[in-house]
Parts: structure tokens; C-alpha cells; sequence
């Protein structure tokens, strides 16, 4: 069944149920988690991630050459090929990267500048994923999801759908209801206010950007823009709801459930110490 309700002045078709039903997979795909301490400098970050699609690209296609190579030329190819293997034999293809960002607006690729209202010192930084203008900041746990879709049998739509069930997943378990709208990626208060955001780019086969839950932040810079292009919309954190919650148990909760949504299996953590912001 369906209902009506009305987000940032507009009127969404709202799913009675918490969010869209997606049976959860087994874990059977390696995963590796980059766990950033202090806060991320946001064009830095969106460069690492693009030269890691890069990288990963390049591998599968030194693999899939690999695979129609005589045995003679693969052994003629064996020396160059050997560090190539020592430098990716511990790493996974999919990649959680954890952080907060400096301050910083980011204005998406069907961004409008009439929802940038006041930034103030605040920078506004193009970025590659869709949607339109957002803002990071400390107290903001950002998740960035570098997965290659063919392997988790993933496209766009079911990446977005399962992004906004692990957020469903993880802040009904601490008590706060939540739900989804049509047409407006994200999750949303029972109010209809955003404490979750998505925003994804697709490139070579693989994903980048992710999702962005607000925890315990300062929510004013909201509103010196329209929030992803809606003038009305208000934002929340989940502090208005769980007054005592900590970023370091967010990020370990919230990391289960999408792990467990895309069926993934930690490999390796890496902690990446100190601010980047150039």
C-alpha cells in the first residue's frame, strides 16, 4: 500500500513499509575498509577515488588479456606481470571508505546555482556524482562505496535501493523511524526530514561517492542552500534522537549493515591517519 506525503513542499508517493525489501546477502565477497581519522579535504578524496576506478579498470584488463594469452607469451610477460600481482594479491576490488569532511558544499552534476543561497566562507566544489548541491561537514559520517557492480550483481537502482536499506537498517536498530521516498533518494525522518543522503557516480564498471548520514553535526549550513535542490527541506541528525551517540559506533554499525546488504566480508581494515585538506 501506498501513501502521500509532502517533503521539501513537493508530494511523494511514500512506501507504508520501512524502506524497499531486499533480502540481505551472505558474505561472500572481500571487502576492504579505509577508516580515515581528522577531517578529509573533499577534492583530494573525490581525486583517490577516481584513480582507484582507474587502477581497478587496468587490472581487469591486464586479466582479461592474461586469460587469452598462449603459455608462451605469458611466460615471456611473467617478469613484468609479477609485481603487478604482489601489488594487488592482498587487496580486494570493492573498497568502504570512512571519513568526515573540512566544510565544504558540493554541487553535483545536474546542480543549479539557484540552490546556492549564501555559502559564506564555505567552498563550493563541483563533484561527478548526480544530484544537486549537499553539504559535508565534521559530525557528518560519509561512506563512500568503490564496489565493482558485475561481481555483486548490482546496477545503479538496486546500489541506491540498498544503500538507503542498510541507513533503514541501521537507524531503526537504534530506535529512529525512518522510511524512503519515491523519486527523492535518501532517508527520512517519520517527520519527513533527511538524516541520510545518496549520491552515486557509475564509471567503468565500478561505483564511487556513496552515502552521508547526518550524526551529531552543525545542521546551519543546510540553510544557506536549497538541500539537493529542494527549497523547503529540512534536514536533521540523528543526535535530535540519540542524544549521547559517537561517531566511532556509527561508523562500526552502519558498516555491518551495508556489509550485509551487498554481501560483503571485511578483508582488511587500514587506519589513514591525519587531516587532508590541502
Amino acid at each position: 500500500r501506498k501513501s502521500w506525503a509532502t517533503v521539501a513542499g513537493n508530494t511523494h508517493r511514500v512506501s507504508k513499509q520501512a524502506g524497499r525489501p531486499r533480502k540481505p546477502r551472505c558474505g561472500v565477497h572481500a571487502v576492504d575498509v579505509l577508516d580515515f581519522e581528522g577531517l578529509q579535504d573533499y577534492t583530494t578524496i573525490l581525486n583517490a577515488m577516481r584513480a582507484h576506478v582507474a587502477s581497478e579498470y587496468q587490472k581487469r584488463l591486464i586479466n582479461k588479456t592474461a586469460a587469452t594469452q598462449t603459455e608462451a607469451q605469458v611466460q615471456t610477460q611473467a617478469t613484468t606481470q609479477v609485481q603487478t600481482q604482489e601489488d594487488t594479491q592482498h587487496t580486494a576490488p570493492h573498497q568502504i571508505w570512512l571519513l568526515e569532511h573540512a566544510p565544504v558544499f558540493t554541487q553535483g552534476q545536474a546542480g543549479r546555482t539557484e540552490h546556492i543561497l549564501n555559502p559564506g566562507n564555505i567552498p563550493v566544489v563541483p563533484s561527478d556524482r548526480g544530484g544537486q548541491v549537499t553539504y559535508h561537514g565534521p559530525g557528518q559520517l560519509v561512506a563512500y562505496c568503490l564496489f565493482e557492480l558485475a561481481p555483486l550483481k548490482l546496477d545503479a537502482h538496486s546500489l541506491v535501493h540498498g544503500l538507503e536499506q542498510a541507513s533503514l537498517d541501521y537507524l531503526q536498530g537504534i530506535g529512529i523511524k525512518t522510511m524512503v521516498q519515491d523519486g527523492a533518494p535518501g532517508v527520512y525522518t517519520e517527520e519527513g526530514h533527511k538524516i541520510c543522503s545518496v549520491g552515486l557516480r557509475i564509471r567503468q564498471g565500478m561505483s564511487y561517492h556513496g552515502l552521508s548520514v547526518n550524526v551529531a553535526m552543525d545542521l546551519a549550513p543546510f540553510t544557506y542552500i536549497h538541500p539537493c535542490g529542494y527549497p523547503n527541506l529540512k534536514m536533521t541528525e540523528i543526535r535530535n534522537f540519540v542524544p549521547t551517540i559517537q561517531m566511532k559506533e556509527t561508523k562500526v554499525a552502519l558498516l555491518a549493515q551495508i556489509c550485509r546488504q551487498f554481501g560483503l566480508s571485511v578483508n582488511t581494515t587500514k587506519t589513514i591517519r591525519g587531516n587532508h585538506c590541502d
